[in-house]
């Protein structure tokens, strides 16, 4: 039998009907398009707050928020977890993996000259041990001094023991300047945004913002 005869007799699948060998990049692209909408909501807040100076999208973290306020240069650490399992987080898995946890990556940014700051965004949401965590900072329910701060601390200490960052920060430092932020209000804020600066010329970062705005409300949602 000739190569070209036992090729013939081979029932080849069709495209439509053939799984993917590879999946990963759906995958990632979720990721992607969901810290697009974290960096979007930065954008909308570089409009309305003037101490922010610069944004770095997947430089020293997936993003970087450099503010000056009286003088004071900080920086904000962004961490964007999206692939995360379909379960609540939790100390254990803010510490999972030890010195590779989201925790000890957080903390280890802060080995710069400005005043570090840290954030956590996530698709989903905190079990109660964590629940601080979602709180402004000193706001109330976040105070250093409340019961919860203490004892949430003394949790990830046992999980992490001895983790500081190179500038001497510990975990106190880093639980009193790491928040959580939801965006479920994201698109009507951006609608919100758009239309009070919508009829204006505008900078180039607001036309980014725009077009960011347009793409993102395209993907499943609709503007009335």
């Amino acid at each position: 039998m000739s190569d070209e005869e036992s090729t013939a007799e081979i029932e080849w699948p069709s495209i439509d009907d053939h799984h993917p060998l590879e999946e990963g990049g759906p995958t990632a692209r979720a990721g992607l398009s969901y810290q697009d909408e974290i960096v979007v909501d930065i954008f909308l807040d570089m409009i309305e707050d003037a101490t922010i100076q610069k944004v770095h999208c997947e430089t020293h973290d997936d993003i970087l928020i450099k503010r000056v306020r009286d003088g004071e240069e900080f920086v904000e650490y962004v961490q964007v977890k999206s692939n995360e399992p379909d379960t609540l987080w939790s100390v254990a898995s803010l510490c999972a993996k030890g010195a590779d946890s989201v925790c000890a990556k957080s903390l280890t940014r802060d080995q710069h000259k400005e005043t570090a700051r840290f954030r956590i965004v996530t698709l989903r949401d905190v079990n109660s041990e964590l629940r601080l965590l979602t709180y402004p900072c000193y706001g109330p329910g976040r105070e250093t001094t409340c019961a919860e701060f203490g004892s949430l601390s003394e949790s990830i200490k046992g999980k992490l023991p001895d983790l500081t960052s190179e500038k001497g920060s510990d975990i106190e430092y880093w639980l009193a300047l790491a928040g959580k932020l939801s965006f479920a209000s994201l698109v009507e804020r951006m609608r919100a945004v758009k239309k009070e600066f919508g009829s204006k010329s505008g900078s180039t970062l607001k036309k980014l913002i725009y077009n960011l705005f347009d793409e993102e409300v395209g993907n499943g949602s609709s503007v009335g």
